[in-house]
């Protein structure tokens, strides 16, 4: 019951920010993993508004420890929760060798703290549902990725500056 409860108030706790919003900006850019870093599973040319575009797909099968992206966190006085975004598979999409776009399906999960009095801090990682897509495009050239939609399945456009460099 604990559990289910726990379950439900991360859920409300977080859906927020995490995954139900469309777009979220952050100026100086989302820290993301390198993809470089990752085994090149596939690499296929595909029309976006008229231009060609290299789409890299990545493949995490045989990697150890998952990368995981940060979404957000909710402290207070006596409890600390962070929710993260565990890389399963991953995505680019490029036009002349310049990234433009990451996709990243991945499991939420949680790290929570707890404070209790006179009983210290317990910790916990908790994995909540099935996978969501993360996209994340760089929407002025500058190499910072920082606008991220959470919108599965989402239609790829390209960003005006990768129209101009064409």
């Amino acid at each position: 019951m604990k559990k289910i409860l726990l379950f439900v108030f991360v859920i409300l706790h977080f859906s927020g920010n995490a995954f139900s919003q469309e777009k979220s900006v952050k100026e100086e850019g989302w820290e993301l993993p390198d993809v470089s870093t990752f085994e090149l599973k596939s690499e296929i040319n595909k029309e976006v508004d008229g231009f060609w575009v290299k789409v890299s797909e990545f493949d995490l099968e045989k990697v150890d420890k998952k990368p995981a992206i940060f979404l957000r966190s909710k402290k207070d006085t006596e409890n600390k929760s962070e929710m993260f975004c565990e890389v399963r598979k991953a995505k680019s999409f490029s036009i002349k060798d310049k990234i433009f776009l990451h996709s990243f399906q991945c499991v939420l999960f949680s790290i929570d703290e707890q404070t209790m009095s006179g009983k210290g801090i317990f910790r916990s990682k908790n994995y909540y549902g099935a996978m969501v897509e993360f996209y994340y495009f760089d929407e002025d050239g500058d190499g910072k990725f920082e606008t991220r939609y959470s919108i599965s399945g989402m239609e790829i456009k390209l960003p005006n500056w990768a129209k101009i460099q064409n």
